[in-house]
């Protein structure tokens, strides 16, 4: 028995086996104490939930500083800036594009908002956009125009189906004078 682990395992059932019989020899107990000591139980708690909140707000406060500090370097440094995070996309391609989408997602509004405002602002810039990344597409070999596949069919016709089943009978009733 060279790890001992037989050893643990068996001290272990021991001493669960004990403290269940002590448990059912004593059934009223812990219950009895917590009557008994129900106001210092209570007094260590409320220390408790404040020493753990003061943590909180320290580790806030901490992650606040180092925020703030970053915000400042960055701010003084936009060349040193540009290159980190041009560093980090070629170092981790995955994780930069997941951050972007996980980005969109949490204000897929507020983008959609300031995109409709930019076209509205300058519509013929935003039609040239639209036609040069078409040509570009085009040459990459691309086919700008979608289409569905063999599966998506099926369920857009399965939809026009239930759609043309659901029809309501709506009768014009005119009261008679």
């Amino acid at each position: 028995m060279a790890d001992g682990r037989p050893i643990e395992e068996e001290r272990a059932a021991r001493l669960a086996a004990q403290r269940k019989a002590w448990n059912d020899a004593h059934p009223t107990y812990y219950a009895d104490y917590r009557d008994r000591n129900r106001e210092e139980i209570r007094r260590k708690n409320r220390e408790r939930m404040r020493e753990q909140a003061q943590r909180e707000r320290d580790e806030k406060a901490r992650r606040k500083k180092g925020i703030d500090r970053a915000k400042a370097w960055a701010k003084e440094h936009p060349e040193e800036r540009q290159q980190a995070r041009e560093r980090y996309k070629e170092r981790h391609p995955e994780a930069y594009k997941q951050a972007q989408r996980d980005y969109y997602y949490r204000n897929r509004e507020a983008i959609a908002e300031r995109r409709r405002a930019r076209e509205a602002a300058d519509p013929d810039r935003t039609t040239e956009a639209r036609r040069r990344a078409v040509d570009r597409a085009r040459e990459a070999g691309r086919d700008s125009t979608w289409q569905p596949t063999p599966d998506q069919r099926a369920k857009y016709r399965e939809r026009e189906n239930e759609t043309s089943q659901m029809t309501v009978v709506v009768l014009d009733i005119q009261p008679s004078r």
